[in-house]
């Protein structure tokens, strides 16, 4: 399925360079992953009121 004009392995790709920038703030910080500060970060980020 193509959706918003990228093919699937682009998707992919996208989706493994968030993972790769998340997992490399918890390794510098040295904090451990949480959901909920992700998503509050990456709403903040965006523009998106909670």
């Amino acid at each position: 399925m193509i959706t918003a004009g990228r093919s699937h392995h682009a998707a992919l790709r996208a989706l493994g360079n968030r993972w790769l920038e998340i997992l490399w703030h918890c390794l510098t910080k040295g904090v451990l992953y949480d959901e909920k500060i992700n998503v509050a970060n990456r709403n903040r980020a965006l523009g998106r009121v909670a």
